[in-house]
């Protein structure tokens, strides 16, 4: 089989792989929900879902920390990666030793053809293309609300960033007709002082990567006085994959919070 990763890197596989390295917390659990969790060999420390099946498996490291011992050890037949969230040197150095395909996720289209390429690489196609359907159709109703607000997401503090046109989760919060105040920024997470986009409507605060707390709220609340800030759950927004039909769940649930008229 010949794959075509999203780096126009061609990997070519020998034989069906049966063992598994995935870098990846969204990729891990899409992988699992496509039935595979047999064949996964390790995964990172932050793969927590799905928690029972992840649990026994072995744990190799974080997505930027990862342990290459025991990659060496496991032996993989195919090892998968993002370009986001593992470094460069990691990847380049695993690529001499093992068949290693980098995905690139940065937009809700890119997501669902990650799913359609992990079907055809582990045999999975007809189960992929179910998972792809039903996220299509989970989205169907959020894509025809046209909420026309202008928002900031924050992904990190000391400095603040914030997600960039170029991300997956400015891709998702686009489905809404939501406008990114950091949209013409070049950057996929440019630094911002929140003292400067006080005219956005929303400003969200997300568990991940960055946990913004209660007190973190109440700080840009003050600075922010004309904007509704409010916490979410950050893998709702950020996870790609399976993760995405529960993801249209929750951002439906915040539809009243989204639509209600700008206040403190």
């Amino acid at each position: 089989m010949e794959i075509i990763d999203d780096l126009g890197r061609k990997i070519i596989l020998h034989k069906p792989p049966e063992r598994i390295v995935s870098l990846v917390p969204s990729v891990t659990e899409t992988l699992c929900d496509l039935g595979l969790a047999n064949c996964l060999a390790g995964v990172t420390d932050y793969c927590i879902h799905p928690g029972k099946l992840v649990k026994r498996i072995q744990k190799i490291g974080g997505t930027k920390t990862v342990d290459l011992n025991k990659i060496r050890v496991l032996d993989p037949d195919i090892i998968i990666a993002v370009k986001e969230e593992n470094k460069k040197e990691t990847i380049e150095y695993l690529a001499k030793s093992y068949p290693v395909v980098v995905l690139d996720v940065n937009s809700f289209d890119k997501a669902l053809e990650m799913i359609h390429l992990l079907g055809r690489l582990f045999r999975k196609v007809n189960k992929a293309t179910e998972m792809a359907t039903s996220i299509r159709q989970a989205f169907k109703d959020i894509r025809s609300l046209k909420i026309k607000k202008s928002y900031l997401y924050l992904v990190w503090k000391d400095p603040y960033l914030a997600a960039g046109s170029n991300s997956y989760i400015h891709s998702l919060l686009s489905l809404l007709s939501l406008s990114n105040c950091v949209a013409e920024s070049e950057e996929n997470y440019p630094r911002v002082n929140i003292s400067d986009h006080c005219n956005c409507d929303l400003i969200f605060l997300p568990s991940e990567p960055y946990l913004f707390r209660i007190s973190d709220k109440l700080e840009i609340r003050r600075i922010c006085k004309n904007s509704t800030v409010f916490s979410v759950d950050g893998e709702m927004f950020s996870w790609y994959g399976s993760r995405m039909i529960l993801s249209a769940k929750y951002i439906k649930s915040l539809i009243p919070v989204i639509k209600q008229k700008t206040s403190r």
